[in-house]
């Protein structure tokens, strides 16, 4: 799980920092920030990213040189008691317990590589988010390149992911072409797209059309023998002739 950032001093967002050199800035405003204030993209993951290489060759190098002794450990014990199976017994524990070693430390390596490749993933994703808000929901390639110190393909590749394995970047074409990346999450709420409207092609500012029910009367009919107060004369007369 990502952990939660400090918000920036300038912008308040809750942005990771970027380092250049030995100075820090907000990805999301690119104003100056203290070191350490919060996660960094530049740093975040190295440390796990690093153990997990050392803990690769200690494995690597405990492997090759568990199983090497146990090579000369058995040989020369077998030429010094050959009627014996000393040798092929001492040699094959040392190389399992080499073996188990080896693969622990490779699999911890392995495990740790994973969680740096997480924590920098995570911090870049952060940092994507909050560049996004200040600038209504909408980035390009080379909007994240300029915040995270990346090359433009980069950042179109860090992007491109994002969009396939989470819902919270999604990638569109302007009328001239141009690749842009829509964050509905943060988008205004004046901005935010109604999935119904969006599937009909209906657009969010197209006037609504009201609807009201009002109670309808039916017309009110006259008792035998009565006549309405706008009723015809002639016709009442009528009416009158045909009861006699």
């Amino acid at each position: 799980m990502p952990q939660e950032q400090k918000t920036c001093p300038h912008c308040g967002q809750p942005a990771p920092i970027v380092n250049r050199g030995l100075l820090s800035y907000c990805t999301a405003c690119g104003q100056p920030r203290a070191p350490f204030s919060a996660s960094s993209v530049t740093l975040a993951g190295q440390p796990s990213k690093v153990g997990g290489t050392i803990a690769a060759i200690l494995g690597w190098l405990v492997l090759g040189g568990g199983l090497l002794i146990a090579v000369t450990v058995g040989l020369l014990l077998q030429a010094i008691f050959p009627a014996y199976i000393a040798g092929y017994g001492i040699g094959g524990m040392i190389a399992l317990v080499s073996l188990g070693i080896s693969l622990a430390l490779l699999l911890s390596g392995r495990s740790l590589r994973r969680m740096g490749t997480r924590a920098a993933q995570d911090a870049r994703d952060q940092a994507i988010l909050a560049l996004a808000a200040p600038k209504g929901g909408i980035l390009t390639a080379k909007d994240v390149s300029i915040a995270l110190g990346d090359t433009v393909p980069d950042s179109d590749t860090l992007l491109t992911d994002m969009t396939r394995r989470s819902d919270q970047a999604v990638l569109e074409m302007d009328d001239e072409g141009k690749i842009l990346y829509r964050f509905p999450h943060v988008l205004p709420a004046t901005q935010q797209r109604w999935p119904a409207a969006e599937a009909a092609h209906v657009p969010v500012d197209a006037p609504r059309t009201e609807v009201r029910v009002t109670d309808a009367k039916p017309p009110v009919q006259p008792a035998r023998g009565e006549t309405l107060i706008d009723e015809d004369p002639e016709a009442a007369a009528a009416e009158r002739a045909k009861l006699r």
